[in-house]
């Protein structure tokens, strides 16, 4: 045989098998690359997991504790919305410094977030002779809407407010928006409870304005500056859907301070 047809075949095969070993490999990484992608989607997915479930409990507030749901709620912020730093880096509105700080905006303005925190609030008030939800501008207003929203849903409207920081300078100018009246009994809601201050400012604007304030039911209470003290000097039902430790007992530190 021919030496230099030899040599060719040789390389030919050699060059095809490297060939079709490139593409072995490509393929195998992008497939990789999608289970990856699917197990962690799957993963956020258990975390946050599916619509709430209810079961009767004796001892709560109201009479109704979400099990099911706010589970799958504290894995949610959990994930999208609370920050863990042993340095002391975040700067809170208080002025001082945490190791841990929670930005719920991701989870207030989720479709999931709004459809959990609706079901799960609504379900705590359904049975309380309210007319309204609200609170401080930012963090209430998109609690109170996702109460609101969940509420017509189930047939028992009520109606959502929301308490300026500031007064505007045209039109009608009023502290407080919404389709309510003075004698309305409401609920002040919040996302996050440090000193409780932005709480209380919408409480005594709410009495302010007539409206009879029968409770408050925040999402996260710091457990730190006496922020649930302080707002049960104004009102004696004060519901919070989680405490801090139930999110740094999830990395390993069990003191909020």
């Amino acid at each position: 045989m021919d030496l230099g047809r030899v040599t060719w075949f040789i390389i030919i095969m050699v060059g095809g098998s490297a060939i079709i070993n490139t593409i072995v490999t490509l393929l195998w990484l992008i497939k990789s690359k999608k289970e990856a992608k699917m197990k962690k989607t799957n993963r956020l997915r258990q975390m946050s997991g599916n619509p709430p479930q209810w079961e009767q409990k004796a001892g709560s507030p109201v009479g109704l504790q979400p099990l099911g749901g706010s589970q799958k709620l504290r894995n949610f912020i959990y994930v999208k919305s609370f920050k863990y730093d042993e340095k002391r880096k975040f700067k809170l509105s208080s002025g001082g410094r945490s190791k841990f700080y929670f930005n719920c905006k991701p989870v207030l303005l989720s479709s999931y977030g709004q459809y959990l925190i609706g079901k799960i609030i609504f379900n705590i008030i359904k049975d309380m002779d309210i007319q309204a939800v609200g609170g401080l501008e930012l963090g209430a207003v998109p609690i109170a809407c996702a109460v609101a929203n969940e509420s017509f849903r189930q047939g028992k409207p009520i109606e959502a407010f929301v308490v300026r920081k500031k007064l505007k300078d045209h039109g009608i100018v009023a502290k407080i928006e919404g389709n309510i009246k003075a004698g309305d009994r409401v609920i002040v809601v919040d996302d996050v409870v440090t000193t409780g201050q932005s709480t209380i400012q919408a409480i005594e604007a709410a009495r302010e304005n007539g409206l009879i304030v029968d409770g408050v039911v925040v999402l996260v209470d710091r457990e730190e500056m006496n922020g649930r003290q302080n707002i049960q000097k104004h009102v004696n039902n004060f519901i919070t859907l989680f405490n801090a430790s139930d999110f740094l007992n999830m990395v390993g530190c069990h003191q909020p301070n």
